[in-house]
């Protein structure tokens, strides 16, 4: 078995000692170290960081003791299994002596309980996690919340006494015993008396409503039929208008653009003339003739460039008799074929008294057809964004319109419409484009709303008409569709209502009316019925069914009044 050495003492003063402690553990294999905390550090004072090192230890193999003057890190060192440095164990605190002696205190139920109970017991309650159940690989991720480790106290409330009654309950119950039992049977007797006299009016009362008369009279209100119309639309209608709103305004401006090829046509100038020209040197001494040497051409028109730098030889008149000649390569100036000349034509004297001449033809200045743009292409295109723009025209502002409302004017261009175009007249050019813009403007409304606005309006109309005593019957209320008026040009519709009124009878009428038949005969409840106002019908019907007669009840809460049979 390997020997286990004891490794030098590791002093925590700080959190970053204790942290590079942990992660160095795997470098002390097989040693002892002896952990010296000091009381004023906050390091190794919560049963995580204890947790941590317990782990952190096992997975290493390496034993830890702790030497501290702190009890309560000795205390959670022995929770933990950690030994304790030499001079560290004999420190535990009181509250941990009390808390191995301090039980809950129990007391029986005879009469021999104590005046007061023992006042609140407190406790430490430890809880240790169970350490095998946590893996011990990642040590690095252990977080104080995530410790199985919890310290509580407990506080037991004090118990209540159970025990023989207090002696002024006990003489509470003794007189109520003592009652005498004549004022019992006085009471009993009183409750019988009051029971029957309940009874007898019971039975009154139940005769009264078999035998004594009844009516019920039923009266048929006046109606009337009331008629209501009402036309609406929109401001600015040709149709005169109850209801006229004004429609709201919609804008929006929108963009076309259009291309057309260009038609016309033109020749320019494409290939530049080149050719040769034989020079001559009528000097006693060579001259050089430098590239981009000007050589005018006839009347003055054409000029050409010499391309390369040539020595013309000196003249020989005492010798050969013979003139420095030489040949230099030319190029017209300007493309086309104005550059082409026939063999001859560019002849003259330079300014160094240079001849020079043409006996070679100047050749290969062409012209190429291209496409130009003219007016009418112009024309075209300008049509085709005009056309372009009409055909956004119609939906331009169909985005903007809410959910169910209508168009009263439709999208119209305002002003004219604006165009750029991309080249003029006579432009060497393949196409022509352009952009157009315009200015648009329509105007909706909220059909349902105007249509509500007309309902309302046609019921306002309505409750006016109503004739004073009577009342609208809203379920009678019967409106037609609206239909359209006028020549279609402007929004306008027309609405009509039909509605009943009838005769109103309150309840201080029917408690009058009520009052007036009370002890009269038959005769005089008709006429009395016949004389009221804004009655159509009414009818009597009399009870008990079993009498002979119909006699008019005396007794005015025997007298029901129904309005309409209601």
């Amino acid at each position: 078995m390997a020997t286990r050495q004891i490794c030098s003492i590791v002093d925590v003063q700080e959190r970053d000692d204790f942290d590079e402690l942990i992660h160095d553990l795997g470098r002390h294999t097989a040693t002892t170290i002896t952990i010296d905390v000091a009381a004023e550090v906050d390091v190794l004072t919560m049963p995580f960081e204890f947790e941590l090192l317990v782990d952190s230890a096992a997975a290493n193999d390496v034993e830890v003791e702790i030497s501290t003057e702190d009890p309560v890190r000795q205390e959670l060192a022995r929770i933990y299994g950690l030994g304790l440095a030499s001079g560290s164990a004999g420190n535990p605190t009181a509250m941990f002596r009390e808390m191995e002696t301090v039980s809950t205190p129990v007391f029986p139920t005879d009469a021999s309980l104590p005046d007061e109970i023992p006042p609140t017991q407190q406790f430490l309650q430890v809880t240790v996690p169970d350490r095998d159940r946590r893996s011990t690989g990642d040590l690095d991720q252990i977080s104080p919340f995530d410790s199985d480790a919890s310290f509580s106290f407990v506080v037991a409330p004090p118990r209540e006494s159970f025990g023989p009654a207090p002696a002024r309950s006990r003489k509470r119950a003794a007189r109520k015993a003592a009652k005498p039992a004549n004022v019992s049977r006085s009471l009993g007797w009183g409750s019988v008396v009051v029971s029957a006299m309940a009874v007898a009016a019971a039975v009154a009362t139940l005769l009264i409503a078999l035998l004594a008369p009844s009516a019920n009279v039923v009266i048929v209100p006046e109606t009337r039929t009331l008629d209501a119309e009402v036309t609406y639309g929109l401001e600015g209608s040709a149709v005169p208008l109850d209801i006229a709103v004004v429609p709201t305004t919609l804008k929006d401006t929108i963009t076309f653009e259009a291309t057309v090829p260009a038609t016309g046509e033109s020749l320019v100038p494409d290939g530049t003339a080149r050719g040769m020209v034989y020079v001559t040197n009528p000097s006693s001494e060579e001259i050089v003739l430098p590239t981009g040497t000007i050589f005018t051409g006839p009347n003055g028109e054409a000029s050409y460039l010499s391309v390369e730098e040539i020595d013309i030889p000196a003249a020989d008149p005492f010798g050969s008799a013979r003139f420095g000649t030489a040949v230099v390569e030319v190029e017209a100036t300007e493309p086309g074929p104005s550059g082409n000349l026939d063999v001859g034509e560019l002849s003259g004297t330079l300014a160094s008294g240079i001849l020079y001449q043409n006996r070679f033809p100047i050749e290969g200045g062409t012209s190429k057809a291209v496409a130009v743009v003219t007016e009418s292409d112009i024309e075209s295109v300008k049509s085709a964004a005009r056309d372009g723009i009409e055909t956004l025209r119609p939906s331009s502002l169909d985005e903007q319109i809410p959910g169910g409302w209508a168009v009263a004017q439709p999208a119209t261009i305002k002003g004219d419409i604006l165009m750029t175009v991309s080249t003029s007249t006579g432009t060497v050019a393949n196409e022509v484009s352009v952009v157009a813009t315009a200015d648009i403007e329509g105007t909706v409304y909220d059909p349902a709303a105007l249509e509500a606005d007309a309902r309302d309006q046609i019921q306002r109309i309505l409750a006016a008409a109503v004739p004073e005593g009577f009342g609208l019957d809203m379920e009678s209320l019967r409106t037609s569709v609206p239909r359209a008026v006028g020549d279609g040009s402007s929004v306008a519709f027309i609405l009509t209502a039909e509605a009943t009124a009838a005769a109103q009878f309150d309840a201080v009428f029917r408690d009058e009316l009520a009052g007036d038949l009370v002890g009269k005969g038959e005769e005089h409840a008709v006429e009395t019925l016949e004389s009221l106002q804004h009655v159509n019908a009414f009818s009597v019907s009399y009870g008990p069914d079993w009498l002979p007669w119909n006699p008019v009840p005396r007794f005015e809460e025997r007298i029901s009044i129904d309005v309409d049979g209601s």
